[in-house]
């Protein structure tokens, strides 16, 4: 059954204002939504020293066959320039058959990618871990089913610092 409904010229105006407001802040409810500044960064605290955290991150990799691109040792980089820093390591890695179908399709992801994790001891001795989430490659226009798949990179990490259970 089909009804025709008849506005008048007063009720189409306020719809065509309302819709036209919504339209308007669309944007800013998006943006709201989105994840922003540390919200975009996991941290959690490794329950091994920096040396345990460092390989069993590595050993992670290895076994999950990522491949390592590059480790920057910051503390080395400072230490070769008369500066002083806590052991502070970046690991930069990633499947390259994943990465590469999402960067042509999205080339604005190649900022983000290979995907890093970042090492640090603190001064209080705990070692911090922290890595992007997920959510903040939505920025990139992925899809949900692209977003699903970046999220495999923080349960691999996850992983690697779950204590053992002997």
């Amino acid at each position: 059954m089909l009804t025709i409904l008849f506005l008048s010229s007063e009720e189409t105006m306020m719809i065509a204002r309302t819709l036209f407001l919504l339209a308007l802040c669309l944007p800013f409810i998006a943006r709201a939504a989105a994840p922003q500044g540390d919200e975009m960064t996991l941290s959690q605290i490794s329950p091994y020293d920096f040396a345990q955290t460092r390989q069993r991150l590595l050993t992670a990799l290895q076994a999950r066959q990522l491949t390592l691109f590059a480790e920057l040792d910051h503390a080395a980089a400072a230490q070769q320039n008369g500066l002083t820093m806590p052991p502070t390591t970046v690991l930069v890695f990633g499947n390259p058959k994943g990465g590469t179908p999402l960067m042509l399709a999205h080339p604005s992801l190649a900022l983000d990618l290979p995907y890093r994790v970042l090492i640090a001891r603190q001064e209080d001795g705990r070692v911090r871990v922290s890595y992007p989430d997920s959510r903040s490659y939505a920025r990139h226009g992925l899809t949900p089913d692209e977003l699903a798949q970046m999220a495999k990179m923080p349960a691999v990490v996850q992983a690697a610092l779950q204590p053992d259970t002997h």
